[in-house]
């Protein structure tokens, strides 16, 4: 029997296309500031500038609160930067941080001294855009072209997966899955910027702070996204 992935992961911020609050249309732009790494302008009222390093301290200790984050002094942890698809337009700025998702990690890392960075995971190809292709890579699609690079000293390792946003969780299965084919047999949890709002979402859907569970099961195209509630309540 095939084995059936199943991955927790822990997301800080709403993101929509079409904000319907305050809310939603601050953490939009806070979203591109991240993702693109440079720095956030809200034109207010009030106006607000920060600059990325800015947008990374508050992403940094936004995810420090998150429960895969909330390990114990001593106890390893590696955190593991998702790669970006290979197949990004350039929309950087000059002095923009090319790779986010590792400038998140760092940061943890040093805020964190028991967190360790590696680097275990690549592209060997490129995927497609969904803006460009009018549809999401597939798990399979991912598969095929990530690159893992796994020392035997962290096949039992707990890991964190850190990206910019989750959507379906394709991109997060695919990291998981790669990972357990070179041998990793340790718990694996995400951590994610940012979530996609469903087009069916109700309002529990539309906070912040949300807990996803990802299913996939080999041969389906995508995983299954399902949210189970807050992982810390907002006032």
């Amino acid at each position: 029997m095939e084995r059936v992935h199943n991955l927790r992961g822990y997301s800080s911020y709403p993101y929509t296309g079409k904000p319907e609050s305050l809310l939603e249309r601050r953490a939009r732009q806070f979203f591109f500031s991240f993702k693109n790494g440079r720095s956030y302008e809200w034109r207010g009222p009030p106006r607000k500038h920060l600059s990325f390093e800015q947008v990374l301290s508050a992403v940094a200790r936004s995810a420090l609160r998150s429960p895969p984050l909330q390990v114990a002094s001593g106890l390893p942890l590696l955190l593991i930067p998702v790669p970006r698809s290979g197949n990004s337009r350039e929309s950087f700025g000059q002095g923009a941080h090319e790779w986010p998702n590792l400038a998140l990690a760092q940061q943890l890392a040093q805020l964190r001294p028991h967190f360790r960075v590696e680097q275990l995971l690549d592209r060997q190809s490129s995927v497609p855009c969904a803006s460009d292709s009018k549809r999401r890579p597939t798990v399979g699609e991912h598969l095929d072209s990530l690159k893992v690079t796994l020392p035997q000293e962290f096949f039992d390792s707990r890991i964190v997966l850190i990206d910019d946003l989750i959507t379906r969780g394709t991109q997060a299965i695919a990291c998981m899955v790669a990972l357990h084919e070179q041998g990793h047999r340790g718990p694996i949890e995400g951590y994610f910027v940012s979530q996609t709002i469903g087009p069916k979402a109700g309002p529990e859907d539309r906070k912040k702070h949300l807990i996803h569970e990802l299913t996939w099961r080999p041969g389906a195209n995508y995983p299954m996204r399902v949210e189970v509630g807050p992982w810390q309540r907002v006032s």
